[in-house]
């Protein structure tokens, strides 16, 4: 028994027990320097003026198939009305709400 090999615990980078994860330093967080209020604004404009713009692209990307989908939300009320009644918009918010007219 004295001619086997000892068998030697060898770690390699891939077989290290993971060390805990601990934060940052507030000094790496903020590149090393602290931002000032107004740096914060203009960033708050530029993310303002992109969100804008992406809904804006979208509005115009769908506002050519207005009708139709209109009409896909208001089929299900629109089914269930009684007969000879119709929808009817009486002020900005009423599309929202689905007033209904008999005649």
């Amino acid at each position: 028994m004295a001619d086997e090999p000892k068998e030697t615990k060898e770690t390699t980078d891939s077989q290290e027990a993971p060390k805990a994860l601990e934060p940052p330093e507030t000094a790496s967080l903020l590149g090393g320097a602290e931002e000032g209020f107004i740096s914060h604004l203009v960033e708050l404009r530029d993310r303002l003026i992109r969100a804008f713009l992406a809904v804006l692209v979208v509005f115009l990307a769908i506002v050519y198939w207005a009708p139709q989908i209109y009409s896909v939300f208001a089929e299900p009320l629109i089914a269930t009305l009684p007969a000879g009644s119709s929808m009817i918009a009486t002020d900005v918010t009423a599309p929202f709400l689905f007033p209904l007219r008999s005649p």
